[in-house]
């Protein structure tokens, strides 16, 4: 059994937000996706949707991936090149039809040396993918184009602006977000999930999602019991989001609270918790 909690905004006349679904799911065979993340992908694909998919969350935060200081951030985040990379390809080669189709509709000064007007949201993400260095600023102008609603106004020798699709973000095992990775900062103290930029970067769609998906999308975030770190914090949170679904009043006595001597996770992401 396993937990989803979706964020979803859809851009038809009014948002629709739904903070958080609590539900219990059956995962198609032990070790694999739960089987509504494979279905969203399915039917995000099927609907010409944009679909990113991290189908293990442990792979960002178990040390095995190169990461640096971002230049200029404070407090301090870090950025994974090689992750960026791999996960720019998987974009690339699930939404091929889809990316090739639609084109840059602005400058992108971090991208200055492979830049050019013509180029299509797949050329993008492909040249990230191929080039560890500007994954990450490939992947913030990515995400910036799918979240534009019009051309930019000096937009003169761009492609014609064209409408993005809606997005689909789906997430297995976020739990592992939730805690310290096995990364170290330069004081040998270890880094929280919370302070790499792609897992900053997802985890705050949740919040706001509206604002975050103008032009809409859904975001699914997965646990499961297998291999799921046990983190006080972050479970409290999915009983306490459960039971606001459930009508039941923070002030009342059937509300899950912490214990009085119980001491809660202070980097806790605050993504409606």
């Amino acid at each position: 059994m396993g937990n989803v909690r979706p964020a979803w905004h859809v851009n038809e006349e009014q948002t629709l937000e739904f903070g958080e679904l609590d539900a219990e799911i059956r995962e198609k065979e032990r070790g694999k996706q739960p089987a509504k993340l494979v279905t969203g992908n399915d039917n995000g694909w099927c609907d010409k949707w944009v679909v990113m998919s991290v189908p293990d969350a442990r792979d960002l935060v178990n040390g095995t991936t190169a990461y640096a200081p971002l230049p200029g951030s404070n407090p301090t985040q870090y950025v994974q090149k090689n992750a960026a990379a791999q996960l720019l390809e998987r974009i690339a080669q699930a939404n091929k039809d889809v990316l090739s189709k639609l084109f840059i509709s602005r400058q992108h000064s971090q991208l200055a040396s492979v830049f050019h007007p013509n180029m299509s949201l797949l050329e993008l993400a492909t040249t990230g993918s191929q080039q560890a260095e500007l994954a990450w600023p490939a992947f913030q102008a990515l995400w910036s184009e799918l979240t534009v609603t019009k051309p930019a106004e000096a937009a003169e020798g761009f492609k014609p602006f064209a409408l993005r699709p809606p997005v689909l973000i789906t997430i297995d095992g976020i739990s592992h977000w939730m805690q310290d990775t096995k990364y170290s900062n330069a004081e040998y103290e270890p880094i929280h999930a919370h302070d790499l930029t792609f897992v900053n970067h997802f985890l705050s769609l949740a919040s706001s999602p509206a604002i975050s998906m103008p032009n809409g999308g859904l975001v699914l975030y997965a646990t499961s019991t297998s291999n799921n770190p046990a983190i006080h914090t972050f479970d409290l949170g999915i009983k306490q989001l459960s039971a606001r679904c459930s009508g039941v009043n923070p002030t009342s006595s059937g509300f899950p609270l912490p214990g009085p001597y119980e001491k809660l996770d202070a980097r806790r992401k605050d993504w409606g918790l």
